[in-house]
């Protein structure tokens, strides 16, 4: 062994002096394109772990551990093997053990694909020693790096970079990150980079040159921490995939893109998907012409109240179908600016005084002209905002009043035409029930009843709407229209039975009275208490399993505890009505 050690040790430096000789240094031969016979990667176990030391000779040094000649070895750059499928330049079986990587000497590679992938329990790599110069490939590298919380990379020269792909995927205990400095003028696709880095949270990309970006869907996505992103002075020419690019960015609230340029977008799908903290988006800059799939973009975008898309074309995605669920679940939208070619057809969402206060569900321009969410204009550029919201208010230019031929006097009653009103819901009971005294506000005050205002309403007794008429008492004058609801009768569930990343849901069938009034259930569950991010399913209840009141849930994930609830809905003339969710009961599912 120690005879092999010399041997290889006189070779490596006969072959250096050679190279130093010819004026070529030793670790510039595989960068220059030659081979990697410079560069070893070796393993040493302590206890039950490894480090992994990267060096320019290939014989052992003291002081890392007891070393393991079976595992790492000469690098080389990464291979394309038969099936297609790219690897790493070196093997190993072990690292998912290493804890700990150093870079020994000056190293330079012309890549470092995959690197350090799957280093699932590294928590410290000295990389100072990395020059990353010549490198063109730069994918995977430190993907699943799970423990890793903090690496120094923000002095590397990635001038010659071109892929990025799953760079620091599911690097989920990373919370620092310095990238700010990096060239990034060759950088082709940046799929996945940080995608599931649930603990980083601050990342500063503004400088970044991104001109030859092509691909970068879900490039940010499941950034859980990450509350701010600066993409103002991004122009990317040649990019045109970036589905859910920041989907699921839970905290982002400052999302600085009005300057962002991408003319070449195809398919933008679910692009902001589930930032339900970001209020004001401006991303007036980006054209989407060539747009086929803008699917799901802002679905979930829960907190979201402003939106500019004055300069979006968004005629291919309509063509293709593609505008499906596009604003889908932004119940607080109350403001938004579309471009003379920003067509959301029936996407354009019904503004619900349940979010947005006095919200009449109609959108209104800055000429006070008001439309049904549906009747929006196509092919006209215009601000609409929900009419009797606060952007509203800002929004409408009064118009002139003409002239007066004489005083008018001031009304002396108040009208009640645009009170809110909200009515208690009913439960069905197979009786015919009125409503509760509906809660009237006008202006913010809450009217008092028999005082200000009275109300009639028509009995009902199966599960439906049904209208109330206020009319103003007193100080008050005029009527308003609106409904109250009899809900279907609820369920419970009698019994949860885990099975292989599965489990069966059993619950309460209705009685024969309530029967009728339920055409089915609904089952979600979740894999948090919460709820957040839950998934259902609906069963018929003349359906095979709406008969019997159970439902298999499967493709779960093993040995996790699911929260589950059930509810039974009804539809009527249209409309689908649900009864509330029943208590949560929990199962924990096998192996």
């Amino acid at each position: 062994m120690v005879t092999r050690m010399v041997k290889s040790a006189l070779l490596a430096t006969c072959c250096g002096v050679l190279l130093a000789l010819s004026g070529f240094s030793a670790h510039v031969a595989w960068a220059d394109g030659g081979h990697a016979s410079n560069i070893y990667a070796l393993y040493y176990k302590n206890g039950e772990n490894y480090t992994l030391v990267l060096q320019s000779e290939e014989t052992p040094g003291e002081g890392y551990g007891e070393y393991v000649p079976k595992q790492g070895g000469k690098v080389t750059a990464a291979i394309v093997e038969t099936s297609g499928a790219k690897r790493r330049g070196w093997l190993s079986d072990v690292d998912s053990r290493v804890t700990k990587v150093i870079v020994r000497d000056i190293i330079k590679p012309s890549d470092t694909f995959s690197w350090f992938e799957d280093m699932t329990n590294c928590t410290e790599m000295s990389l100072a020693k990395l020059d990353v110069s010549n490198v063109t490939d730069m994918t995977s590298m430190f993907a699943q790096c799970k423990s890793l919380k903090s690496v120094d990379v923000s002095g590397w020269d990635t001038s010659k970079v071109e892929s990025m792909a799953q760079m620091f995927w599911n690097c989920s205990s990373l919370e620092a990150l310095d990238v700010s400095r990096w060239n990034t003028v060759r950088v082709k696709t940046t799929q996945s980079m940080f995608n599931s880095c649930t603990s980083l949270a601050a990342l500063d990309v503004s400088s970044w040159n991104m001109g030859s970006l092509e691909k970068s869907p879900l490039m940010f996505k499941e950034c859980r921490s990450l509350k701010t992103l600066n993409l103002s002075k991004w122009d990317t020419p040649k990019l045109s995939k970036a589905w859910e690019m920041f989907g699921q960015c839970s905290s982002l609230v400052t999302f600085i893109g009005n300057g962002w340029r991408a003319a070449n977008l195809e398919n933008a799908s679910a692009m902001f998907i589930q930032c339900s903290k970001l209020k004001a988006l401006d991303l007036s800059t980006l054209s989407m012409a060539r747009a086929t799939d803008l699917s799901s973009l802002f679905y979930g975008c829960s907190a979201l109240e402003t939106l500019n898309l004055s300069g979006w074309d968004t005629s291919k995605a309509m063509q293709n179908n593609g505008l499906g669920g596009f604003l889908a679940q932004c119940p607080r939208l109350s403001l938004i600016t579309l471009g003379s070619r920003t067509n959301v057809g029936s996407e354009m969402p019904t503004p619900n005084a349940k979010y947005i206060p006095n919200a009449t569900g109609k959108w209104v321009n800055e000429a006070g002209d008001v439309f049904a969410p549906a009747q929006v204009p196509v092919s006209r550029a215009a601000t609409y905002a929900a009419e009797g919201s606060a952007a509203a208010g800002a929004l409408v230019k009064p118009k002139p009043v003409p002239p007066a031929v004489s005083p008018t006097p001031k009304p002396s009653k108040i009208s009640v035409a645009k009170a809110s009103i909200s009515v208690k819901s009913k439960v069905y009971n197979g009786k015919a029930q009125k409503c509760a005294v509906p809660t009237v506000k006008v202006g913010g005050k809450t009217l008092r009843h028999k005082t200000d205002f009275t109300y009639s309403c028509k009995a009902g007794r199966a599960v439906g709407s049904y209208k109330v008429t206020i009319a103003g008492k007193g100080a008050y004058a005029g009527t308003k229209t609106a409904t109250f609801q009899i809900a279907p009768k609820g369920t419970s569930i009698s019994r949860l039975v885990k099975a292989k990343k599965a489990f069966t849901v059993k619950w309460k069938k209705p009685s024969k009275a309530n029967l009728q009034q339920t055409t089915g259930y609904q089952v979600r569950w979740s894999a948090a208490k919460s709820m957040k991010g839950a998934k259902s399913k609906t069963v018929k209840a003349t359906s095979a399993a709406g008969k019997k009141c159970t439902l298999k849930v499967s493709k779960l994930e093993a040995k996790k505890t699911y929260y589950v609830q059930v509810r039974t809905y009804k539809k009527a003339a249209g409309k689908t009505y649900y009864s509330s969710w029943s208590k949560v009961k929990t199962v924990k599912v096998g192996k």
